[in-house]
């Protein structure tokens, strides 16, 4: 089935809401899916990377975890003016990952 934009937007809210019951599969599955999906809203797929990043955080999948908060960010930073407030979460995400891998880069 081909889904418009406010379908794949509840792909992606849908999963967030698993995964905040606590049911990370089955909400990495929704993720996954949304990005199949070829969504032409590239911060929907940055905060679909940001999501992926946390369920990684919580499987202790650190590097991984990284690298979606990573392409998340740079994501956000090709479309957003550079003090937008939607880049917080995404830099705090990171400053998270960097602190459980106990690796702070200058």
């Amino acid at each position: 089935k081909n889904y418009d934009g406010a379908s794949k937007t509840t792909l992606l809210h849908f999963g967030d809401l698993i995964r905040q019951m606590g049911k990370e599969d089955e909400a990495e599955k929704y993720y996954r899916y949304f990005l199949h999906q070829n969504c032409d809203d590239r911060i929907q797929v940055a905060d679909c990377y940001h999501s992926l990043g946390i369920l990684a955080e919580k499987k202790k999948k650190l590097d991984q975890s990284l690298q979606y908060h990573l392409d998340a960010l740079a994501m956000k930073l090709a479309r957003l003016e550079p003090h937008d407030s939607k880049l917080a979460r995404s830099y705090q995400s990171l400053g998270r990952a960097y602190r459980q891998q106990g690796d702070f880069p200058q």
